[in-house]
C-alpha cells in the first residue's frame, strides 16, 4: 500500500509541476516579447506578435496536444494518416509557422501580414516543422540513444499514434502486426524488441514510405524561399531544410 501510495504521490506531484513549469515558461515568453521595444521593435509589432500568441498558437498547440490524448484512447491504426498529420500540424508545424512569422516581422519591423517575405518564411517554416516531427518519429525508433539523448521506442512504449504504426498497421501481414501489437504501451521495452519493431517496420516498407513523406513537406517548403532576397540567409534556411530530414538527433 505504502508504495501505491508513493507512486500515486509522485505522479500528481510531476503532473503539478508540468502545469507550474507550463505556466512559468508562458510568462517567460511574454516577458521576452516585451523585452523587444529595448531593441527598436516597434510597439504595435510586439502587440501583434502577443496577440498571434495567444489567439493563434496556443489554441493551436492546446489543440494538437488534446488530439494526441484523445488518439492514445482509440486503437492503433483506427486513427487515419489524415488526421494524425492534422495533429502533428496543430503541434510542431504550428509552432514553426509561428517562428518564421514572428522572426520576419521582428526583422522587418512590420505587421503587414500580406508581406510576401512574411508569408514566404511562415510557410516555408510549417512545411519545414511537419518534416522536422515526422523525421523525429522515426529516429524515435531507428536513432542512436547516444546521438538523440533518449531512449529509443518511447512512441511505442507511450502506445502513440504515429505515421509509422499507421502505415505499418495498414500494410503488414497478420503475422507482422501481431509482433508490433505486442510491443504498443509495454512499459518495459527493451533495446531487442525495440530492433525487433524496427526490422518489422522496415520489412512492411514503413521507414521508407514515411521518410518520403518528411522529404515530400520539405521539398513543398523550398518554394517559399524563392520569394526571398538571394542572401546567406536564404542559403542556410535551404540548407537547414534538408538537414530537418537527414539530421540523426
Amino acid at each position: 500500500m505504502a508504495n501505491s501510495q508513493e507512486n500515486g504521490g509522485a505522479e500528481k506531484y510531476g503532473k503539478d509541476i508540468a502545469i507550474l513549469i507550463g505556466d512559468l515558461m508562458h510568462g517567460c515568453v511574454s516577458l521576452l516579447v516585451n523585452r523587444l521595444s529595448a531593441e527598436g521593435v516597434g510597439p504595435e509589432v510586439i502587440l501583434q506578435i502577443m496577440r498571434i500568441i495567444a489567439a493563434e498558437l496556443t489554441p493551436s498547440l492546446v489543440d494538437g496536444e488534446a488530439r494526441d490524448v484523445r488518439f492514445s484512447r482509440e486503437r492503433i491504426g483506427s486513427v487515419s494518416e489524415e488526421n494524425i498529420i492534422e495533429m502533428l500540424e496543430g503541434k510542431t508545424a504550428a509552432l514553426f509557422e509561428f517562428c518564421g512569422t514572428a522572426g520576419a516581422m521582428i526583422g522587418l519591423n512590420s505587421t503587414n501580414a500580406s508581406d510576401k517575405r512574411i508569408q514566404a518564411l511562415a510557410g516555408y517554416s510549417r512545411s519545414a516543422g511537419l518534416a522536422f516531427q515526422i523525421q523525429d518519429d522515426i529516429l524515435g525508433l531507428t536513432g542512436d540513444e547516444d546521438k538523440l539523448g533518449k531512449p529509443r521506442g518511447s512512441d511505442l512504449r507511450e502506445g502513440k499514434h504515429t505515421l509509422l504504426l499507421y502505415h505499418a498497421f495498414k500494410n503488414g501481414t497478420k503475422e507482422q502486426i501481431e509482433s508490433i501489437q505486442a510491443l504498443i504501451g509495454k512499459p518495459d521495452i527493451n533495446p531487442d524488441e525495440v530492433d525487433l519493431a524496427e526490422k518489422t517496420l522496415r520489412q512492411i516498407g514503413t521507414i521508407e514510405h514515411v521518410r518520403n513523406i518528411a522529404r515530400e513537406y520539405i521539398e513543398s517548403a523550398l518554394p517559399f524561399l524563392d520569394d526571398l532576397d538571394d542572401s546567406p540567409s536564404k542559403e542556410l534556411l535551404a540548407d537547414l531544410a534538408e538537414f530537418m530530414i537527414e539530421r540523426e538527433f
